[in-house]
């Protein structure tokens, strides 16, 4: 199995648009190394770090995942319906979300944004 997990963008300190990603995101990487150890394949995409959707795409078509992960911040949601807008306009792999936002709104996230599944608090098993 092959799982690629995609960061979106965040809004700077300030509420802007215009957010920088100055330190790895530690979900992400603890899902990783614990998949990693499982023998799961990982592949991870940071808008923040490179807002590039013909990169997303390359990794989608080279790396040829089983599941999309997405973590969505609540002050972020509108880069995250974006991204996972994009995604979904390029292939039916199946996207799961993950993160604070999810644990806040629970199953009404299913109905906002076009994701498969939804994954709320810390799920590594």
């Amino acid at each position: 199995m092959k799982i690629l997990f995609v960061i979106p963008k965040n809004k700077s300190l300030f509420g802007d648009d215009k957010g920088m990603t100055v330190h790895p995101h530690v979900g992400i990487a603890y899902l990783s190394a614990f998949l990693k150890q499982n023998n799961v394949g990982v592949a991870i995409f940071d808008e923040g770090l490179e807002e590039d959707y013909k990169k997303l795409y390359s990794i989608i078509d080279d790396f040829k995942p089983d599941l999309i992960g997405i973590t969505i911040f609540s002050y972020c949601y509108g880069f995250a319906h974006n991204l996972v807008e994009k995604i979904k306009e390029r292939t039916k792999i199946p996207i799961v979300a993950g993160g604070p936002h999810i644990s806040a709104v629970n199953r009404k996230i299913l109905e906002d944004i076009k994701i498969d599944f939804a994954i709320k608090q810390e799920r590594e098993f």
